[in-house]
């Protein structure tokens, strides 16, 4: 076989390779030896792609064959030292100025590629999964520090159906659905990389942004019951003006913010009730009960709305009892003003009386509206003497109680007691348009009935003050 390879070309290959690698081996560099030293290994290595084109014709001695296979040897056994001799940027730089030959006239140009040589001891395994449990935990943090802030950015923006806001719950979805398929990923590659740095600059990455998701929950939380309060009063001012669509908006995201809210519950209730939308009212008033037993008006508001709609008496009745139970065992950190206690009390009395009506516990019914003339009567301006509750309604009811006792005495054939009924209720009745001062404060029903009794009357009542 002929040799055709230059006279000294294989063999100052093989003893540079030695030279080379001598000259790097344990020692300490200054920048002007390495930058001789990747000199010399440009050239070392531009002559291997000389030797790798002779190679290729396979007209080379076995005994130069040999001596360049020892020599490729040394190169990758002395990779690492190599590398750190003249530096890993080195490598790319030669990469980058298309030093290394195309594929198609060598496929294989691993000298140019020495860096990828290197190859760093294995973390052992209690390492890996000691590290693969960091990234467990810290991705489990991210992934739920991320979907706590979607979730209160969702409430934020609210549940509407317009074109901005069906985009923005759908890319918050997509924010946190990307996130655990992230996380998914992220754990696949944690069990089966064997790169220490990589899992190091993970777990450091991974630490960072969990960290400052964290700090970002913290403030968002804490922040949270102040942004919640700002809505809820908006969306009262909002509902004084009658501004209802506004006002169910504002207090709407002050309970999505808040949900432990129960005074919002309350307004929201009202402002439900007032756009005729009374099963959210029902559902906003339960809520302000579940939260908060102190809320007086929300059992008179809620058991008005089941006689009202539903004619649940009983359920209505248990609730009135209720909220003048905790009215009379309120705490002093829960007391109210003495109009405002007055006024509370005086309503809940008489939305018992109405259920007890629709129960035909008439006495108990009359009793009860007794007592709310009672309070209402107590109840009057310190400055003027004039009295803060008209109690128009209550009178109003009673006569409705002294009609319906009417009915059955007549029923029982007992006209004398009938007729005294009859009498009681026309004088309340009177009573009750005398106080009523605005017919808007009386039910349309019972405003209706006090107009067709008063109307039906054939001569004006002795009547008991």
């Amino acid at each position: 076989m002929q040799n055709i390879e230059p006279p000294d070309l294989l063999s100052d290959y093989c003893s540079s390779v030695s030279g080379f690698i001598a000259e790097c081996d344990g020692r300490t560099l200054d920048a002007k030896q390495r930058q001789e030293l990747r000199r010399d290994l440009l050239k070392l290595l531009i002559t291997r792609d000389r030797i790798a084109a002779i190679l290729l014709e396979k007209k080379l001695a076995p005994e130069a064959i040999e001596c360049v296979a020892e020599a490729d040897q040394k190169l990758k056994k002395h990779a690492s030292s190599i590398v750190e001799c003249v530096g890993a940027d080195s490598f790319r730089h030669w990469s980058e100025s298309g030093l290394i030959p195309s594929s198609e006239i060598q496929p294989t140009s691993w000298w140019w590629k020495l860096d990828q040589e290197v190859h760093v001891d294995s973390p052992g395994p209690l390492r890996l999964v000691l590290n693969l449990l960091v990234k467990i935990c810290l991705w489990l943090i991210i992934a739920v520090s991320l979907s706590y802030i979607v979730e209160i950015a969702r409430r934020f923006v609210g549940s509407g159906t317009d074109v901005p806001s069906v985009v923005i719950q759908g890319f918050l979805a997509l924010l946190v659905g990307g996130t655990l398929v992230q996380f998914a990923r992220q754990l696949v590659e944690g069990t089966t990389t064997k790169t220490t740095d990589n899992l190091l600059f993970n777990v450091k990455s991974l630490s960072v942004l969990a960290g400052a998701l964290l700090l970002v929950v913290i403030v968002i939380y804490k922040a949270q019951p102040r942004i919640a309060a700002h809505y809820s009063n908006q969306g009262v001012d909002q509902r004084r003006a009658n501004n209802y669509a506004e006002a169910i908006k504002s207090l709407r995201r002050a309970t999505d913010m808040n949900p432990e809210d129960a005074l919002a519950h309350f307004n929201l209730g009202v402002a439900y009730q007032q756009t005729k939308d009374y099963d959210n009212a029902e559902a906003e008033f339960r809520s302000a009960l579940k939260w908060d037993r102190a809320q007086y008006w929300a059992y008179f508001e809620l058991a008005r709305l089941l006689i009202l709609r539903r004619s649940d008496y009983a359920e209505a009745l248990r609730l009135a009892q209720t909220g003048l139970n905790a009215l009379d065992n309120q705490s002093s950190s829960q007391s109210l003003d003495s109009s405002e206690h007055a006024r509370i009390k005086y309503q809940l009395l008489v939305v018992r009386a109405w259920a007890l009506l629709g129960l035909q516990l008439y006495r108990h019914a009359e009793s009860s509206l007794n007592t709310a003339i009672s309070e209402a009567e107590k109840a009057q301006d310190p400055n003027t003497g004039q009295p803060l509750i008209t109690a128009a309604e209550a009178y109003c009811l009673k006569g409705k109680v002294f009609d319906n006792e009417a009915k059955t005495f007549l029923d029982q054939k007992n006209a004398k007691e009938a007729d005294s009924k009859s009498v009681q209720s026309l004088c309340a009745f009177m009573t009750c348009r005398q106080r009523n001062n605005d017919s808007s404060q009386l039910e349309p029903d019972l405003f209706g009935l006090m107009q067709e009794r008063l109307a039906t009357m054939k001569e004006v009542p002795q009547c008991q003050r």
